[in-house]
């Protein structure tokens, strides 16, 4: 597996062993029960995805999700029900929980609420090396910006 910066980054927050997840075009898995604000945040995810790693992610299906492959499961347990186990029950609305599996791996960002969705895949790509005040800009500003500092 590639050990990419991104991939790294990610890996040191999640404390994840020396083989990281390497996420760059992994598909994004949502549930079919993803309410409005879970496909904005999967579609976030993979839009600044493509800006930061280079590589489009798809939107699928659990049903359509990679068997052997990374993936990135991005929901609650009622949307996907395979994040369930990583949602404590105490947590509260606005949280989230960022999580990796192995076997196959998996990035979870999970929530009890689709806030806590959108606000666990915002903190993710913070992660990876978005800022706040850039993913508020919008369209080839941002992708200029972007590309010009990955280049």
């Amino acid at each position: 597996m590639r050990i990419l910066p991104y991939a790294i980054a990610v890996s040191a927050v999640l404390s994840l062993p020396c083989s990281a997840i390497d996420i760059a075009g992994a598909p994004i898995v949502i549930g079919d029960g993803a309410v409005a604000m879970e496909l904005t945040a999967a579609r976030e995810l993979q839009r600044y995805g493509r800006l930061l790693c280079g590589r489009q992610a798809p939107i699928v299906a659990p049903d359509d999700a990679p068997a052997d492959a990374v993936a990135v499961l991005v929901g609650t347990p009622r949307s996907l029900p395979a994040v369930a186990g990583a949602v404590p029950a105490d947590l509260h609305d606005q949280g989230y929980v960022l999580a990796a599996q192995t076997g196959p791996e998996r990035l979870v960002v999970a929530a009890r609420t689709p806030i806590g969705v959108q606000n666990g895949v915002y903190s993710l790509l913070e992660m990876l090396g978005a800022r706040n005040e850039d993913m508020e800009r919008e369209g080839a500003e941002y992708e200029e910006l972007l590309l010009g500092a990955v280049l």
